[in-house]
């Protein structure tokens, strides 16, 4: 018989693709105590201990149970990770790429803006580049 899969108390902490394989290794373990419960319901006979007793089959229902309510902690925790990473915009490391600012965009560097208008002052026309400067200040005002 297979160990126990517990999930841990602090699950929160455990990575993504650790909690994924968990999570994976759980809907085995219910699939394999779901064959056995179907087997044990079609025997004729019902022993008094071990495989297919009374005793057993509980014990049975109740891991299977307890297995299903931790994949569900799981998928609901993982939901909820993926509905927070979409709702935060990327933001680089503190101190890399300048004062990060979200700007509601999802990804604005400031360095990168001034970088932009180096370059858009050198390939530009002169006449070009004040016309696209005057449309940008226009829009945000």
């Amino acid at each position: 018989m297979s160990p126990i899969l517990k999930l841990p108390q602090k699950y929160e902490t455990i990575p993504v693709p650790e909690l994924i394989l968990i999570k994976a290794a759980m809907k085995d373990r219910i699939a394999v105590i779901e064959g056995q419960i179907e087997r044990v319901m079609n025997m004729d006979d019902v022993p008094e201990e071990g495989f297919g007793s009374r005793k057993w089959f509980e014990r049975a229902v109740k891991s299977r149970k307890k297995y299903e309510q931790d994949v569900e902690r799981i998928r609901l925790m993982l939901e909820k990770t993926q509905e927070k990473q979409r709702q935060v915009p990327f933001a680089p490391p503190p101190g890399q790429y300048g004062n990060w600012q979200g700007h509601g965009t999802p990804l604005y560097y400031p360095h990168l803006e001034e970088s932009f208008m180096k370059v858009a002052r050198r390939r530009l026309d002169e006449t070009v580049f004040k016309s696209i400067m005057n449309e940008a200040r226009e829009e945000i005002q």
